[in-house]
């Protein structure tokens, strides 16, 4: 089989490895120590063997050459000997079989337990059960290779938490079941990984489904290739079994040989090649002439093992940064967390989102060579079409900001000094420049803009320059866009008419139709907001999520508050986002100068899809009124209105002393830019006398 890795990186890390082992050889106890802390999975007892030996930071190491050799000894435990196959085994017989398995959560359960347990029993009856006995031992070694990944990043202290062995399984069994389901493609990632080919395997992978299961895939099909190789390449050595009481010290011996092994002139090189190579002759050669017949299985396994490791890493690479976006302002938008509800307002609130809300997220690094773009689409649902943000909603946001080193001629002591500034970094289609002045010479013409394109993509900044003299660098500060709502939605109702209903006074309802085009309430919109990352070169994607259901509501009012009173005309022009109109029944008909004797009649309109609050007070001289006349809240109805009876709501007066007095509506509303409410109270008054 051909075979690309690096083989030079290999050896060294294979040479690292076997340098461990030897000094936990040379520790008095440190060897069986280690292993039995393995087996327990007890991070503290394999710590503290491993600060025995001074092989703390080595601890991968360690753990890896344990785990592959404990793969030998839990197979040959739970399947026996590998079974011969007169033909080649097809690899997605056991990869239909997993996804099986992956829908019987129950029976992943119980499979960890076996495995934990070294249940064989167990283990044969749900091979049985899943009809793959030919391939016991192709199984088994993908399961353990799974659960001793898992051991050396808990005892490693990787991962502070215990691990979830069949959650692991479930997750990897249904990446494998989707990948079985899909003919073609399976097809093409088997001669990928048969090829030993790391960039075609890849570059079939580099699909939203599978690219960030990559490891899974990996995983599966190496894991199938050495017990595929090993069993032939150990056929004229066979290996004996060895119980549970004699392990430790066969471990022991192997981890010895080689340690000499490793001494000896190239031939820790020449395994290596022959292990790339698939000539089984050539192995059989190399194992007599090294006196390895007693560990040829399982010296097949660690070298194959190994080039698993480096193979996975390459077609793999492990991500720092994987682009997101994770709130809109204060709010998560991980359903996990539960920051929304179902009709896409905050949970924390019931807040719909208005104005300008900053969508925040993620970004790596993006390099010259290989840089990165983003973008968002929305969707008005339930059925609108999916569109891109463009530069009409999200031109001018601040997505982070150049870090530079600047020449300050007027900085003491003279004649100057170089001071690290910063300057914002925004999307704009109009190019922006910032002049970083230079010790002599002219000052550097950098662009401090990322134009967005008409399909939405927004180029990351590929500045990586922090030096004297340098162009500067580019440092994301979470904001990936700020998206202008008024440009998706922006509701404008004008209540002077024409329409039934209309023009409206306090007192009456928003007209809601029929027909539609006398509706004058707001439809109340949702929309759904995803993002998308990918690589420019190729358009091969990153990662990709969304929001499902947000909550937006920008609207105006035009309207006459109370039109007995000059001034009281609302326009669409002035921006007011509800109804809100307040009068008193008896000036209407005698008249705003008239005085009032033992009742007023107030009559409001306040009318909002998100009301928050309504509240309806009189102002006058001392004592203070509500001692007198309580102060009143209105029910807000489910439409987000609240309106007088038709009568009006009568105040009784008469304890008052005659004086002007004003009668006064304040509401508040559920709405937000990101962070919690917004402030503000919205308010009318009319005022009246008592005589």
């Amino acid at each position: 089989m051909a075979d690309a890795l690096p083989e030079l990186e290999l050896l060294q890390e294979i040479q690292t490895e076997l340098d461990a082992v030897e000094r936990l050889l040379s520790t008095k106890g440190a060897f069986e120590a280690a292993l039995k802390a393995f087996r327990a999975e007890d991070p503290k007892a394999f710590h503290s063997v491993l600060e025995r030996a001074a092989l703390q930071i080595r601890c991968h190491y360690v753990c890896r050459w344990i785990r592959i050799k404990e793969c030998v000894f839990l197979c040959y435990d739970l399947a026996g000997p590998p079974t011969p196959f007169e033909r080649p085994p097809d690899p997605r017989v056991l990869a239909k079989a997993i996804g099986r398995l992956s829908a019987d959560e129950k029976l992943v359960k119980k499979l960890a337990e076996i495995l934990e347990k070294r249940d064989r029993k167990g283990f044969l009856d749900v091979v049985k059960r899943l009809e793959i006995e030919p391939y016991a031992h192709f199984f088994c070694h993908w399961l353990c290779v799974i659960r001793y990944r898992l051991v050396c990043r808990w005892i490693c202290l990787v991962d502070p938490r215990p691990p979830v062995l069949w959650a692991e399984i479930l997750a990897a069994a249904r990446t494998v079941g989707a990948l079985a389901a899909n003919e073609r493609l399976f097809k093409a990632v088997s001669a990928a990984s048969a090829a030993g080919d790391a960039v075609k395997l890849a570059d079939a992978l580099r699909i939203p489904d599978f690219q960030w299961r990559c490891h899974f895939i990996c995983e599966f099909f190496c894991s199938w290739r050495c017990v595929l190789l090993c069993p032939i390449y150990a056929r004229p050595f066979p290996y004996a079994a060895i119980k549970a009481a004699a392990q430790i010290r066969e471990a022991q011996a192997f981890a010895e040989t080689i340690v000499k092994l490793s001494k000896k002139s190239d031939a820790l090189q020449q395994l290596i090649e022959v292990v790339a190579s698939g000539k089984a002759d050539r192995w059989s050669a190399l194992v007599k002439e090294y006196q390895l017949e007693r560990y040829a299985l399982q010296l097949c396994h660690w070298v194959c093992g190994w080039r698993c490791y480096r193979f996975c890493y390459l077609v793999c690479p492990p991500v720092e940064i994987i682009p997101i976006f994770d709130h809109v302002g204060a709010y998560r938008v991980d359903p996990f967390f539960n920051d929304f509800t179902a009709d896409g307002t905050t949970t924390a609130g019931g807040y719909a989102f208005t104005g300008t809300i900053p969508l925040i997220g993620l970004l790596p690094p993006s390099p010259v060579a290989n840089p990165i773009e983003y973008r968002f689409t929305v969707k008005k649902l339930p059925g609108g079409a999916v569109a891109p943000l463009t530069a009409t909603e999200i031109t001018g946001s601040v997505i982070g900001s150049l870090e530079f080193w600047e020449w300050d001629a007027t900085a003491l002591p003279a004649p100057g000094q170089w001071k690290l500034r910063t300057t914002d970094y925004t999307i704009n289609n109009t190019a922006g420049f910032y002049d970083i002045q230079q010790n002599g010479g002219p000052p550097l013409h950098v662009q401090v803009t990322t134009p967005i394109a008409a399909d939405g993509w927004v180029r990351v900044p590929t500045n990586d320059n922090l030096t004297q003299g340098g162009g500067g660098k580019f440092v994301a500060t979470h904001l990936l866009a700020a998206l202008d709502t008024t440009k998706l939605t922006l509701e404008q109702f004008d209540l002077h008419g024409p329409g039934t209903g209309l023009p409206i006074v306090a007192g009456a309802p928003v007209p809601t139709g029929p027909p539609a085009a006398d509706n004058k309430r707001s439809e109340k919109p949702v929309f759904q907001i995803n993002f998308e990352a990918r690589r420019v070169f190729g358009a091969v994607p990153i990662s990709s999520n969304g929001l499902p259901k947000i909550a937006l509501s920008n609207i105006r009012y035009a309207f006459d508050r109370h039109p007995d009173w000059a001034g009281s005309t609302i326009t669409l022009a002035d921006g007011y986002p509800q109804a809100l109109l307040l009068d008193i029944k008896e000036l209407r008909t005698v008249g705003g100068c008239s005085p009032l004797n033992k009742t007023m009649t107030a009559e409001f309109t306040a009318y909002h899809p998100y009301l928050a609050s309504c509240h309806l007070y009189l102002e006058g001289p001392a004592p203070p009124l509500p001692a007198v006349l309580p102060d009143v809240n209105p029910a807000i109805d489910a439409a987000g209105q609240a309106t007088s009876t038709p009568a009006g709501m009568v105040f009784d007066i008469s304890k008052l002393k005659p004086c002007a007095y004003i009668l006064w509506i304040k509401t508040t509303l559920n709405l937000t830019s990101g962070y919690g409410a917004l402030g503000g109270v919205y308010d009318d008054h009319i005022a009246f006398c008592l005589r």
